[in-house]
């Protein structure tokens, strides 16, 4: 989106190289992207951070990625969170408003970022500051 800013996102997952290519391709892509390899550094992360969106790991070394996910939720009242993982069996259909949903590794890039496009679309200019 030339001319605005940018959408900001974490990525928490300990797969360092996937984490490292797949950030730079979205900054590449215009987008904020901060990102942590295990529970600790996501909540150092975001003490310091807001964001929009959330692609977090389900197993981390240091905890679960779901626990990390629910206190963003309560914390970032606009976060989106996005659950990356190869254990789709653990997420059902998630209902209509949910502020949660799933993909499933290997991540299909295209269709991440159409739907990171299409929810930077949705949020006025100010809240991308």
């Amino acid at each position: 989106m030339t001319g605005s800013p940018a959408l900001s996102l974490a990525i928490v997952d300990d797969d360092v190289r996937t984490v490292q290519r797949l950030a730079q391709l979205l900054r590449d892509d215009g987008f904020r992207v901060y990102t942590a390899h295990n529970v600790g550094e996501a909540e150092r992360l975001a003490a310091t951070n807001s964001f929009e969106v959330a692609l977090i790991d389900v197993r981390l070394p240091d905890g679960d990625g779901r626990e990390v996910a629910r206190r963003w939720l309560a914390r970032f009242p606009a976060l989106e969170v996005v659950y990356v993982t190869i254990y789709k069996e653990l997420f059902a259909r998630a209902p209509e408003g949910s502020r949660e949903s799933a993909l499933t590794k290997p991540i299909d890039y295209a269709a991440l970022v159409a739907a990171l496009r299409a929810r930077e679309a949705t949020l006025p200019t100010s809240a991308r500051a």
